[in-house]
């Protein structure tokens, strides 16, 4: 199996266990984000991929090398969680 091929645009994020990297597939015609991750359940992110949400990134592709499990996910613009939980109060 070829490991997945991308090219980064940008390191979003980057710790010891995890990279998170906003990237380009030439088979998939639209940004991502690629997930690398060390010591993740494959089977949490395959069974993400099984659901069609309009509230949930798109899973295009979930490979394993070794212990680091590679995702590739829907690129989505706009504000994260974190800036807009600063932002803005959460009420009930």
């Amino acid at each position: 199996m070829d490991y997945m091929k991308y090219i980064t645009i940008q390191v979003i994020k980057k710790s010891e266990r995890s990279e998170v990297i906003f990237a380009a597939m030439d088979e998939i015609d639209v940004p991502v984000v690629v997930k690398r991750l060390l010591g993740a359940n494959p089977e949490i992110y395959r069974g993400i991929a099984k659901l069609r949400n309009p509230h949930i990134p798109r899973i295009y592709c979930v490979e394993e090398q070794g212990e680091e499990l590679c995702v590739a996910e829907e690129y989505i613009d706009g504000r994260t969680l974190d800036v807009h939980l600063a932002e803005e109060a959460m009420t009930e």
